[in-house]
């Protein structure tokens, strides 16, 4: 990759066209991209769904090389079109990668069930995994749809779920009765697909915090004990309750799906806002010394891109902003952090969108971050492609893939998914 006629802030013109690669196929009205990720040979995934003429909408699963031109050897000219079955949402929220043999998996959102799909390097289905190819959970209720911008939805951009160390998936789930959260579910299935008996209720286990009308989990990160030898979960999101601004959550389950109540106070970690908005803290990384990152954003009076560090315990790291937890919006009208990545020197790298008070435009930027959450204020970088509806991020080395909007005529804007230097 060439970048030294690029400079910080440009679009990679080794990518795609001059930066970037706008979705294009011969019987698709609409591509909607939802994620976003890259296997160990550097090939690029991106899923989502797509509306198709005389078929409706269906998932859609992209496969790019690490210079941005569609993969002939994956589905027809790079794409893969489909459904998951019967009454289960066409729509694809997540796109993971197996480490060992890099086949991609699809999870699905929204409706009575969740659903994952495991594909072939070619692009065919992956009739070994699940039934025919594809796993189902039963929520027994609805489902929240990721396609309404509230509070709570539209967030992260990044999975959800995590591929856990020993092949398996963990899955996070949330189940929605009426127009607030009842609960949420952790899901762990193993390599073939079924639901691992081991943990929880036959591969299921419900969160609800004692205290609050709701529990949203929205980042999952896997951590192994080295007091214990073991693996641990920890999840993070929010509670609601009504009238109140929602507040920020940090919980720990053991490997059987029990709450690990060590963890904080009787496994739970409740992060109040003292700005008089709602914390989402969308994904959880490791910082340095083995300290929790929630990365994501405020809601409400003030929206802001939003970090909170905590100890391993749970407790405030006093050393990452005084214990409390950090808001930037650099003067914008709204920030949200998308993703973040950790340096080699402790610093903090995080992409998300900002919204210009002058222009009006959602941009794509990479802000960057002090150990102790300090903004460098030297590196602020944006890139000019605007915010796709569903934010999601992919650091590459010294560039940054990201799904963004583009006008193509006038009045016509597309989804593409670009990639930006950022060193």
């Amino acid at each position: 990759m060439n970048l030294k006629k690029a400079r910080p802030g440009d679009l990679d013109p080794d990518f795609g066209d001059n930066g970037q690669v706008i979705f294009t196929s011969p019987d698709v009205l609409q591509f909607t991209p939802w994620a976003i990720n890259v296997d160990s040979e550097q090939r690029i995934y991106v899923a989502g769904h797509a509306l198709r003429t005389g078929v409706g909408n269906q998932y859609f699963c992209m496969r790019l090389t690490s210079t941005g031109q569609p993969d002939k050897d994956f589905g027809q000219a790079g794409y893969v079109f489909g459904t998951f079955g019967d009454n289960i949402s066409h729509q694809v929220g997540e796109v993971l990668v197996q480490k060992n043999d890099n086949k991609p998996l699809l999870i699905s959102t929204f409706g009575q069930t969740k659903a994952v799909m495991r594909l072939n390097l070619d692009g065919s289905r992956d009739l070994s995994y699940g039934k025919d190819g594809v796993a189902i959970i039963p929520t027994g209720a609805s489902m929240r749809s990721d396609e309404v911008e509230t509070a709570a939805s539209g967030t992260g951009g990044t999975s959800h779920s995590t591929l856990l160390s020993d092949g398996k998936l963990l899955l996070i789930a949330e189940v929605w009765v009426g127009s607030s959260v009842h609960h949420s579910l952790v899901v762990r299935l193993n390599t073939d697909g079924t639901l691992d008996n081991q943990f929880g209720e036959q591969g299921i286990t419900r969160v609800r915090h004692p205290d609050f009308d709701g529990t949203l989990l929205l980042g999952s990160l896997e951590l192994e004990n080295e007091n214990e030898n073991e693996m641990k979960y920890l999840l993070s999101g929010a509670v609601l309750k009504q009238g109140q601004h929602d507040r920020a959550l940090f919980m720990r389950l053991l490997p059987s799906g029990k709450l690990d109540t060590s963890f904080a106070d009787e496994g739970y970690k409740v992060v109040l806002s003292e700005f008089r908005t709602g914390f989402y803290p969308d994904k959880l990384i490791l910082q340095t010394n083995h300290r929790l990152l929630g990365v994501g954003h405020t809601y409400d009076a003030r929206d802001a891109g939003l970090l909170i560090s905590r100890e391993m315990d749970g407790s405030e790291n006093i050393q990452f902003n005084g214990g409390r937890p950090l808001l930037e919006s650099n003067g914008a009208l709204r920030n949200k952090w998308t993703n973040a990545l950790i340096q080699n020197d402790g610093k903090i790298l995080v992409h998300g969108s900002t919204l210009n008070a002058q222009s009006g435009e959602d941009k794509n930027a990479v802000a960057r971050f002090t150990d102790d959450g300090q903004l460098d204020t030297s590196f602020g970088i944006s890139f000019p492609v605007r915010q796709a509806y569903r934010p999601a991020a992919w650091f590459t080395g010294n560039t940054v893939l990201f799904l963004g909007t583009i006008k193509v005529d006038e009045t016509k804007y597309v989804h593409c998914i670009a990639r930006g230097v950022i060193a």
